[in-house]
Parts: structure tokens; sequence; C-alpha cells
């Protein structure tokens, strides 16, 4: 018992000083702390503000950022005959995205000498770990996330389980000044959770700060360029890491990656490599690192994105209505000036106004038709007008209920006003039925003298903004 007991520190003390300083707190490793992915692994691990389909192993918050069910799978042929293996699956809702992974971590076998028949046995030592995460979109340019995480360990004849959190935010494209490209800010807190205890020895959890950027430039002929840089510092071990990385796409398709690591111990292993290929839904991976001593460690990960992109919240389903709103908004704009343009050419014959009000939830169109003292017959000169907002109609709004507003001016009773203005909205009604708008989609609505612009009144053209129909489009 006391030989296998021995035999566990060791093993203990080899994996810690992987990922540790010499004034290093005593922390184990975990099936977590170990870079499994491919792409990340490539990068020198630095992933603190991007985001991929492996996002929940280095910041829950990215996880906000996806927006497609996934399933990936990873492995890791790392040192002295151990490996990892990770898989994981993702699914984007109406709130956020849910994300959820199974790592093992086969770290081999030790040899056990029993106390009485002085026999040598092996065993298997492994690591297995469960982790659930979510990330949330909450504003424009903030995410949030948070992943918890379950680790059981079975050395020999002595088990452990720990359970731990991360917590993390990012920044999420911003614009950088002269077109510079587009910035990612993260930060994340890894491993919270209290000791974890393997039979008489208690354990720091590895808590590590983060801190990270990405900078995707702009598209350069057929080659686009990201830049990462991670700073950490591990609480117990008490010392400064730097993570940084190069990745460049060709076509969108195939990937190059170079990564450097500052501050561990295997300095011989700062530098790292791996490549990307995308083809259709499937994206693949791999990066290398070499250890010297113990050789070249070798990731592969595959990954399988589904359905279409949807988006995901609290926000995010704001910011896609919103992004509808701005197209219709510049199709509309881009309408206006062809109209203006048509009034340059027939020579200021007619003034046609085009006014939107916008809110949260809809989208207001207002186009005024005017008409002459005491009349609701439509003035030649306006039906330039008419016919161009049944073309706007027509080409945004075919499916929608179109309100036709009727108004006049203060002159006169107000039954009176009222009748007409009802009269005014019904001749307009009329025309764009003749026109080929269904009569089901018009609705006609009189507000007399109720909501004038100002005190003008006729006869004449005085008072002629007062004595008009309005056009109005909800969404």
């Amino acid at each position: 018992m006391k030989n296998t007991y021995i035999s566990i520190c060791l093993l203990l003390a080899i994996g810690s000083t992987l990922f540790a300083t010499d004034n290093a707190g005593l922390s184990p490793v975990t099936p977590f702390e170990i870079s499994i992915s491919a792409r990340q692994t490539g990068l020198g691990e630095a992933f603190t503000a991007g985001y991929d389909y492996n996002s929940i192993l280095y910041n829950p918050a990215s996880l906000a950022l996806l927006e497609r069910e996934y399933f990936t799978v990873s492995h890791n042929k790392w040192i002295v005959g151990s490996s990892q293996s990770f898989f994981s699956m993702g699914l984007p809702f109406k709130w956020g995205f849910l994300s959820t992974g199974i790592a093992y971590f086969n770290q081999g076998e030790i040899e056990r000498r029993t106390n009485w028949l002085n026999e040598n046995l092996r065993e298997n030592v492994y690591d297995m770990g469960l982790i659930l995460g979510y990330g949330g979109r909450f504003h424009k340019y903030l995410t949030l996330g948070i992943a918890l995480k379950v680790v059981y360990r079975d050395w020999a004849e002595y088990t452990s389980a720990a359970f731990a959190a991360d917590v993390g935010a990012i920044c999420p494209n911003v614009e950088l000044p002269y077109g510079i490209g587009m910035l990612n800010a993260g930060l994340v807190v890894q491993n919270i959770g209290p000791k974890e205890r393997l039979r008489y020895v208690g354990f720091n959890q590895p808590l590590t700060p983060k801190l990270g950027i990405s900078v995707d430039f702009p598209e350069v002929s057929v080659f686009n360029f990201c830049l990462l840089a991670d700073a950490s510092y591990p609480i117990y071990d008490a010392a400064f890491r730097g993570n940084f990385g190069l990745e460049i796409w060709a076509w969108k398709q195939i990937a190059l990656r170079a990564g450097y690591r500052l501050g561990y111990d295997i300095s011989k292993a700062n530098l790292t490599f791996g490549a990307g290929l995308k083809y259709k839904s499937f994206n693949f991976d791999y990066g290398i690192v070499d250890y010297e001593n113990t050789g070249l460690t070798h990731r592969f990960t595959v990954c399988m994105a589904l359905n279409e992109m949807v988006p995901v919240g609290p926000l995010r389903v704001l910011d896609r209505k919103l992004d509808v709103i701005t197209d219709k908004i510049d199709n509309l704009q881009a309408d206006v000036t062809d109209l203006k343009l048509s009034v340059d050419e027939v020579k200021g014959l007619i003034k046609t106004s085009l006014k939107t009000a916008i809110d949260i939830f809809y989208i207001r169109h207002y186009l005024n038709v005017l008409f002459p003292f005491d009349s609701y017959k439509i003035p030649n000169s306006e039906f330039l007008k008419l016919d161009e907002a049944v073309r706007v109609i027509n080409a945004y709004y075919a499916d929608q209920t179109i309100v036709v507003e009727g108004h006049t001016d203060v002159s006169g009773k107000d039954p009176y006003n009222q009748s007409l203005s009802d009269r005014r909205a019904q001749a307009v009604k009329e025309y764009m039925v003749s026109k080929g708008i269904s009569a089901d989609r018009i609705l006609t609505r009189g507000k007399g003298e109720t909501s004038p612009l100002n005190q003008e009144t006729g006869p004449g053209k005085s008072g002629m903004e007062n004595r008009r129909v309005i056009f109005i489009v909800s969404e």
C-alpha cells in the first residue's frame, strides 16, 4: 500500500511540473487543463477571446457567438504513452447556447507492489471529466458564460472526485479605427472550486484568471489573418504566462497555424503548429507540439455543424430583428434616392415626402397626399405620389396591411371635417384598389381635424399640409 501511494505522488509530481513553475503550489493536472483540441493547440492555447465549437474548454462566454448545433471529437496522443479524448455537443436556443462534453485522460499504468506477496501489479491510471456550459449575449458588446466541471480520478486503488466552475465574459466584434480589423476581448476565471482530496492530501484547484484578445484583419486577396494573445496568472503557481497565436486562412477553407507559449516550465515545447480544413459542414484540425525529451504530441479534432444558423440571446434575438429593420430602412432609403432622381427629371413637378418612424417593435412609413380646400377629389398633381406609394407597398410590403388615414385643417365644424377626412381616405383606397392592391389589405381611418400639423387653414394653398392622407405600414 505504501509503495502504491508513493507511486501516485510521483505521478502527480510529474504531471504538475508540466504546467507549473518552480514555486508552484500542489495542484493536480485535470483532463481539462491539458490542451485537447487541435486548433487551440496550434494557436499556442491563446483562445480566451476566440470562439469555435470547442469554446467551452477555454471561455464559456464565447458559446454565445455560436449559432449552429454541433458535434465534435478530439484526440490527443500525449507523452509517455498517455492520451486524451474529448467529445462534445452544443445546441443554440432562444435565450443562449448550451454545450456539454466529456473528457477521458488515460495516464497509462503504474506499478503496484502488494505487502504480503511482494508481487508487482500494474494498474491503470485515468481521469474523467464532465463539463456543462452556457453562454448568452446580453448586449451588442457583451456575452457572458459559465461552465460547471466535475472530475473523477482513478489512480490504482485511490480515487477522488472534485468539481469547479469557469466564468467568463467577452466583448465581441469591436470595429477598430481606420478599418484595421475586428477586435474581440475576453476575460475568464477558470477552476473556481474547493480543494480536491486524494487519500490524506488536499490539492488546490488550478485557479487561473486569463485575459485575451483576438483581431480579425480584412481579407487580402484569398487570405484571412487572425492574431490572438492571452495573459494568465495561475494563482497557486504565482507565475505569469503568455500565449500567442497566428492563424491564416486561404479561400476560407485551408488554415495554417502557429503559436508560442511563454512562462511554461517545458521550454522546448513553447512552439506549437497546426493546420485545418473546412469541407461543407465539417471541420478537420490538427495540432502538434514537440516536447523534445518525450517526443512529438499530436492532436486531432473533427467537428460537424448541423442545421441552419439561428440567433441566440437573450439580446441576440433583438440584434437579428434590428438587422432586418436596418436592411429595410436601407432599401427604402435607396428607393427615396431613386424617387428624388425621378422628381429632378420631371423638373420639380411634384414633391414627395417620405418619413420613417421606428420603435423597438414597429417601423412606420408616412407618405403624404395633399388635397385642395373642402375637397376629397385627388388632385392630378398627387397621382404620381400615389403611383409611387403603390410601387413601394408592392415591393416591400406585399403581404401586409396598409392603413390609409385622412386629415383636414381646423376650418369648419368637427362633424363635417370628420366626414371629409373619411371621404379623403376612401378616395385614396379606391385608387389603390384600382392599381391592384387588394381591398382587404387596406384599412381607412378618418382623423378629422384632431391632428393638424399647424393652425393654417384655406382656402387656397394655405394650410394644404393639414389637408392630407397618410399611408402607414406597420411591422
